[in-house]
């Protein structure tokens, strides 16, 4: 890659940070404060044409959150599905709404699904 995309790159994620959604800052401030499962993900991760709201290389785990209802974006879901799929990534999707209520049982789902994926890859350890 080239600085220039790279320069790029860094401005699409600096304008995905500001027009996140409530649920993404949600979870943003409580990744911050410290690993879900024992697992670290990185927030706004750029794969191929893609940027992952949050991403976990080790299990090569992506947390998606909300999605848009037009054809056009189904479209543009179904070829990036595609994509994780074929790089051997798994996909936990969020609805935005998900975390209106208490925000760690959206922990909780995404601690079940690193304990689930952990498993699909053998790298059992036990469920607490």
């Amino acid at each position: 890659m080239t600085p220039r995309s790279y320069q790029r790159i860094g401005k699409v994620q600096h304008r995905l940070r500001t027009a996140t959604t409530a649920l993404e800052a949600k979870l943003r401030l409580r990744m911050a404060e410290g690993p879900i499962a024992d697992v670290t993900f990185q927030p706004q991760y750029v794969l191929g044409p893609y940027v992952l709201d949050f991403y976990c290389a080790g299990l090569k785990l992506a947390i998606e959150i909300g999605g848009e209802p037009e054809a056009e974006a189904q479209a543009r879901s179904t070829a990036r599905a595609r994509f994780l799929k074929k790089k051997g990534i798994a996909a936990l999707r969020l609805a935005e709404d998900a975390g209106e209520g208490d925000i760690e049982a959206v922990i909780a789902l995404i601690r079940d699904r690193v304990l689930d994926r952990r498993e699909e890859l053998g790298f059992t350890l036990p469920r607490h």
